[in-house]
């Protein structure tokens, strides 16, 4: 009976001041964790929420794709154009090369037909000055003169090389070259009358022009 009656003594009585104070400190401690508890879990929810990208509107995406074709788009018309550029310098190379090639052969032809001029001058004279001797065996001379003239004029025509028509034709300056005029009453107004040295021809390009004699 004396022990419970202290002990009801002993909660009864006033606390003391570092009793008071004890108290205080661990309620503090205890304020002072649960705080910081709150601050790690608020803190974890907002990494947890810049983690999370939020959602695109739909407009957003549609103005996006839309940027992307306008660039695709452009980049297209880019290309073609180059390539439309790429196709015309390709076709005015090859048109070049080709003419360079047909002026360059024009040219060849040229001057090997030049070179067998003379040589085909001098046979038709030849072949004149035996006309005009006579005899069984001036015949043979002439006619194989002839025959050789000819087989040079076959070898110019497979070359695309003609003569050029001067014989009673009218005086042009273009194809012919007049270096004796005459007075004739029977021929024409600048009236080709006889042809001095042929002239010849391949195509639209004079190798040699005529060299006649003109009427009037």
């Amino acid at each position: 009976m004396r022990k419970r009656k202290e002990q009801n003594m002993t909660a009864d009585q006033p606390q003391t001041d570092g009793q008071q104070a004890a108290a205080q400190a661990e309620e503090t401690a205890a304020r002072t964790e649960e705080t910081a508890a709150r601050a790690e879990e608020a803190a974890a929810r907002a990494e947890t929420e810049e983690d999370v990208e939020p959602e695109a509107a739909p407009e957003d995406k549609t103005c996006e794709l839309e940027k992307q074709l306008e660039e695709q788009g452009r980049q297209l018309a880019q290309m073609k154009d180059s390539y439309l550029r790429l196709m015309a310098e390709y076709e005015n190379f090859r048109k070049r090369s080709r003419s360079e090639k047909e002026a360059l052969y024009e040219q060849s032809v040229a001057d090997v037909v030049t070179l067998w001029l003379p040589v085909l001058d001098n046979l038709g004279r030849a072949r004149s000055a035996c006309e005009t001797v006579g005899g069984t065996d001036v015949e043979s001379v002439v006619s194989g003169l002839a025959l050789v003239e000819r087989q040079i004029g076959e070898v110019l025509g497979r070359l695309g090389v003609e003569p050029i028509a001067a014989l009673g034709e009218t005086f042009d300056p273009e194809r012919h070259e007049a270096v004796l005029h005459v007075e004739d009453e029977e021929a024409g107004p600048g009236e080709v009358v006889e042809v001095l040295q042929e002239g010849y021809r391949r195509g639209e390009r004079i190798i040699r022009f005529a060299t006649v004699k003109v009427a009037n």
